[in-house]
């Protein structure tokens, strides 16, 4: 990433004039999906010019702004947070994409949602084929009785969640 890599931000004028930052992405690895924070969003491809390489291929399209399911995390720290009694997304893909030479330590820090509404689905790397945490056992997932409290520590600078639940007035999913 020292040569030559793209960086995306929600808003770009200059070097000094810039948004908030959503990732910073080199190599042969396809980046995760990002999502807008607004109605904007600015690809910036940096390079040394040292060695000419194919590029890069960008596709982009709109989506339903109610749409709060998939995120894409690229800061240095952060919180996941999901209340299920306000979504209607039975689905929602988390990807934790961090600058490279680096790994994501994970911490669980509560979950509540019954094994029979859905379980969260944590893989290390960048989509649900991705390998597991063997911490967790053969499915990699969490749910109330299967909760791991603890840390997880990742094998590179990605790590993928899935919530997969159920909408009920009775047993909320947070």
């Amino acid at each position: 990433c020292l040569h030559d890599r793209i960086e995306v931000y929600s808003s770009y004028q200059n070097e000094n004039i810039k948004g908030i930052p959503l990732g910073i992405f080199c190599g042969m690895l396809t980046p995760p999906p990002i999502f807008s924070v607004n109605h904007q969003l600015a690809i910036v491809f940096k390079s040394d010019r040292s060695v000419a390489g194919s590029g890069f291929f960008a596709s982009f399209e709109t989506i339903d702004d109610t749409f709060e399911c998939d995120h894409t995390f690229t800061a240095s720290s952060g919180i996941i947070f999901f209340n299920g009694t306000n979504s209607a997304n039975p689905e929602c893909d988390y990807h934790i994409n961090i600058e490279q030479g680096h790994k994501i330590l994970l911490s669980i820090n509560s979950i509540n949602m019954p094994c029979f509404k859905g379980s969260l689905k944590i893989r290390n790397g960048i989509d649900l084929q991705s390998p597991g945490f063997s911490l967790l056992g053969p499915d990699s997932d969490i749910c109330d009785g299967r909760f791991f409290s603890g840390e997880l520590r990742s094998h590179s600078n990605r790590v993928f969640l899935q919530l997969k639940h159920g909408r009920s007035d009775s047993a909320a999913s947070r």
